[in-house]
């Protein structure tokens, strides 16, 4: 009899769509090519995919995921039939079985791939003996101890301890809730120090501050130490039961489960409520046995698989524990900011994409390698860049792709094999390959424009190395294009989310557990910049500028010290704003010592004045009367700062695109004040001559050149480059937080 087939693997979409065959009573057979690999070559015969899940009515290909869902809302309106059972019955059940080979079930003569049942559900052995004699683990005393112990702000040594308590209450806590003396809370209290579970904020190699009974001496639980690193729920002092790619392997079984429990009936995750489950501090605690993992003298293909499941899983972890990114910036600094510990050795996201994974290459953004000569973490990385990985990276549900791996794991014997599916399933994905042959362009993913190196130089060359991962019409229309030679590569922004319905929000303070000086008086009246809409085009423009980290320039000072003198302000500069700092080419400063010569952008006016992508002047009379400033630690800090003016310097963009802003000439100053007409025009041509020296000494004739070209030519993909430095260009020595 005839049949709904599906090619499945463990993954959230495979689970749905079954999850609604089962709601709506219709059965199905099941192939599950995780657990046979072998059937993979069918499937893709049959679909030219290789992304799962893939379902049949009898041998008529529904679809993947989407397509299946839009199958069952129109079997869901028909009113033809009394149920939808009864029509399963009529038009699939009453036929013969299909008899295709391709789409038989499997048999004992198919190879299984064996599984095995994770390790990482079973209790560990207790560790910790309580004052009333019974013994408890680090997992339970860690849960127990964050609703008995108070949490709070807390200043110490000029800094500002968050989720942290005093040495007195914690003693309090303890006599509250274990009836001991103030006494056996002490040493209760060391007991849990010397385990690991809590510690004293400030940590010193040269003085152990052991826990006490007193109110100026401040601790933490292990938990909440280190929030921006993702597997430090505790400090792993006990031998690892498995090596690391059951270890991995098990832990991502333990996810996809809390995955599938917060699934809402579209399909997509419930961040929020996986964040609550009961499961998820046993996962948390699970992961930091990747403490103790050593990856180094791996053969090339297995830590090839090993380094792209880890990263794969810690992408899915950061989601829940920190929360998913909502614009470019934000995914940048989720990128830079999250890590995880490995062999006693942190990494970023970022640096374990660029540091690890591309054998220790920049990319596009960046100025440098992410390891350094003297960096112990040079002895990790890969040996041969594999660009297929990029495609590994950012397949799957979580990483708001459509389509789905045919495998849960990469594995050593088969990455090869594995990689080119995910590089098939990633190209076949319309929103990172698209082709039109109408207007002869090909829209590329955010994937290809940062890591456009990695592939080929020339546009034919990208084009070449996607085709080699096409099938069906898109490698027919791909090649009709480059035989006609009129191919034309668009790169879209960075795409951003992924399948999840409720999720936190990233917030780089979020991933912080204490701050120092001025920012820690940032509260509620504060604001942080946002970025402007053609950031990606304005940070090409400066970079092809190079102003950026230049020796002082006494024509800007000229204006700079002109300005000063005209509006009586304590404070002038012309400001370049970078990605995440705003640099200061000149400066005028009447306060003791040097004016810094670079700031954070998070607290920046400046990053007001260009995020307005206008030309006129951006001035804040009272910043104490301007909800954006009034608690910003420049206007709450010793300086004091109330009333700012800047001029935006827009110059045409070098990509032939609207006009971007640059940076600023602003003035700074400690009262409240407003500028008549007279002097808004004064102002408005000094900004002008700012902007005709920035012009002038960036690139002398190159830029406008390049400039002009490219807005004739109406192009729209520019890839940044960095070469052709100035050879006064000098590195700075000095970050502040005291002006942007």
């Amino acid at each position: 009899m005839g049949r709904i087939t599906l090619f499945t693997s463990p993954d959230t979409y495979s689970v749905f769509v079954k999850k609604e065959l089962d709601k709506r009573g219709l059965p199905f057979q099941e192939i599950n090519l995780a657990a046979y690999p072998s059937r993979r070559t069918d499937l893709e015969s049959l679909t030219s995919s290789s992304a799962v899940p893939q379902v049949f009515f009898n041998t008529r290909h529904v679809g993947g995921i989407n397509e299946t869902l839009d199958e069952l809302k129109k079997w869901d309106k028909c009113s033809r039939y009394g149920s939808l059972l009864e029509r399963y019955e009529v038009q699939i059940g009453k036929m013969p079985d299909p008899k295709d080979k391709r789409l038989f079930l499997p048999t004992e003569n198919d190879t299984r791939r064996n599984s095995f049942t994770s390790d990482l559900y079973l209790r560990e052995r207790a560790v910790l003996e309580l004052p009333d004699g019974t013994l408890t683990t680090v997992l339970d005393i860690t849960e127990k101890l964050q609703d008995a112990l108070p949490r709070g702000e807390h200043r110490y040594k000029d800094t500002l301890y968050l989720n942290a308590f005093t040495g007195k209450e914690a003693v309090d806590a303890f006599q509250k809730h274990l009836n001991l003396s103030r006494k056996g809370a002490i040493a209760f209290g060391r007991g849990l120090q010397n385990a690991n579970v809590l510690d004293h904020v400030y940590p010193s190699i040269s003085r152990k501050y052991d826990f006490q009974d007193s109110a100026d001496e401040v601790f933490r639980l292990q938990c909440f130490k280190s929030p921006d690193v993702l597997n430090s729920y505790r400090i792993w002092d006990e031998p690892v039961l498995h090596d690391a790619f059951k270890l991995v392997s098990d832990m991502d079984r333990m996810l996809t489960v809390m995955e599938l429990s917060s699934m809402d009936n579209e399909g997509k995750f419930d961040y929020l409520s996986l964040a609550r489950s009961d499961f998820l501090p046993a996962f948390e605690e699970a992961t930091c046995q990747l403490q103790k993992i050593e990856f180094k003298d791996m053969e090339e293909a297995e830590k090839k698989a090993f380094c792209i499941n880890l990263y794969r899983l810690m992408m899915r972890y950061a989601f829940v524990k920190v929360g998913s990114f909502t614009s470019a910036a934000d995914k940048k600094s989720f990128l830079r900011q999250v890590k995880f510990n490995i062999g006693g050795r942190l990494y970023s996201l970022q640096e374990w994409v660029d540091g690890i994974l591309r054998c220790n290459r920049k990319s596009s953004a960046m100025s440098r390698a992410p390891f350094g000569r003297l960096d112990s973490r040079r002895k990790y990385p890969l040996n041969e860049l594999d660009n297929r990985i990029h495609f590994a990276l950012n397949v799957g549900p979580a990483f708001a792709s459509t389509g789905s791996l045919p495998f849960s794991q990469f594995t050593p014997n088969n990455v090869d094999e594995e990689l080119d599916i995910a590089a098939r399933i990633f190209c076949d994905d319309d929103s990172n390959v698209s082709i039109s042959l109408e207007t002869g362009k090909v829209r590329l993913g955010h994937i290809f424009s940062k890591y456009r190196s990695d592939f080929a130089k020339s546009d034919k060359g990208l084009l070449e190395s996607i085709l080699a991962n096409l099938t069906g019409y898109k490698a027919l229309n791909m090649r009709k294009l480059l035989s006609s030679r009129f191919g034309k590569v668009v790169f879209d922004d960075m795409k951003l989310g992924n399948s999840a319905a409720n999720s936190p929000v990233y917030d780089a303070h979020g991933a912080k557990t204490e701050f120092k000086g001025l920012i820690a008086r940032v509260t509620h009246r504060f604001q942080a910049p946002k970025n402007p809409e053609n950031e990606r085009s304005r940070m090409i423009t400066l970079r092809e500028l190079n102003l950026l980290d230049t020796l002082p320039d006494e024509r800007f000072d000229r204006i700079t010290r002109k300005v000063q003198e005209e509006f009586e302000a304590p404070v002038v500069l012309v400001s370049l704003m970078d990605e995440d700092r705003n640099w200061m080419k000149s400066s005028q400063w009447v306060f003791p010592g040097e004016c810094p010569k670079e700031s954070p952008r998070e607290i920046s006016f400046c990053g007001h004045a260009i995020s307005t992508c206008t030309d006129d002047i951006f001035m804040i009379p009272n910043a104490l009367e301007d909800d954006r400033f009034a608690d910003n630690p420049l206007v709450t800090g010793p300086l004091g700062v109330r009333f700012y003016a800047g001029f935006p310097i827009r110059v045409p963009s070098f990509d032939g695109s609207a006009p971007v802003t640059l940076g600023t000439l602003c003035i700074f100053d400690v009262k409240p004040r407003d500028l008549s007409d007279t002097q808004l025009d004064k102002l408005r041509e000094y900004g002008s001559l700012v902007r005709k020296e920035i012009l002038r000494q960036g690139r002398p004739g190159s830029y406008e050149k390049k400039a002009r070209s490219s807005a004739h030519q109406g192009q729209q993909s520019v890839t940044p480059s960095r070469a052709g430095v100035s050879s006064n260009r000098i590195k700075p020595t000095l970050r502040s937080l005291f002006f942007v």
